[in-house]
């Protein structure tokens, strides 16, 4: 198969042999075997997955890893087939651009965030978007989902950190992230801290129990 090479890469996300790759507006899914860092050249690509109007801004795949998900500027989710390549479905109900996505740990929920300012609950198997978490007053840039699924952490360009229930849509808690906007956010694997970074150029450490 022909090579592909990427410009700009945004995110990678491993899972078992294969890893994922957005540039521009394609994802790509590729052994890492023959993966060569040195150039950021993907060579024989097990796939690229074609749809977006737009760039894509986020990948990751489902935690059963049968299924890529992607978030493009084109304020689209795309759900994508890996075995396949073939496309699931399409997400729609953002209304600016689409900037972060995650899968709950079961994968039956995908949260979304946009430049819109909301965060967005969706049914992965339907498509049906379930809920709007509403509360930041400028884009929101990154989200996930705790360990336990119980909870979600966006962190926003309005330089704050807040924690919703998935279940309600209710905004548990807000952080003054004190870094002038806050640019990416996880969960520790056991959930008891919350990393995140920002316009600060450092990386900052939560207790989730005090948050």
């Amino acid at each position: 198969m022909p090579s592909v090479e990427i410009f700009s890469v945004l995110s990678y996300r491993f899972m078992r042999k294969y890893i994922v790759a957005n540039a521009a507006t394609s994802v790509a899914i590729v052994s890492l075997v023959i993966l060569l860092l040195a150039g950021c050249v993907l060579q024989e690509d097990i796939r690229v997955l074609v749809g977006h109007k737009k760039s894509i801004t986020c990948c990751v795949f489902s935690p059963d890893g049968k299924s890529v998900l992607s978030a493009s500027y084109d304020k689209t989710l795309k759900l994508w087939d890996v075995e396949s390549g073939k496309l699931i479905k399409t997400f729609r109900g953002h209304t600016d651009e689409v900037l972060s996505c995650a899968f709950s740990p079961d994968g039956k929920r995908i949260v979304s965030a946009s430049s819109d300012k909301t965060l967005k609950i969706w049914d992965t198997e339907s498509g049906k978007e379930l809920r709007t978490l509403k509360g930041h007053k400028d884009w929101v840039d990154c989200c996930a989902y705790s360990p336990d699924g119980n909870s979600i952490v966006s962190g926003s360009y309005d330089a704050t950190l807040k924690l919703w229930d998935p279940q309600t849509g209710q905004e548990l808690k807000t952080l003054d992230g004190r870094t002038g906007g806050i640019t990416c956010c996880a969960f520790a694997p056991d959930g008891k801290i919350i990393v995140y970074g920002g316009g600060n150029n450092t990386l900052q450490l939560w207790s989730n129990a005090a948050f």
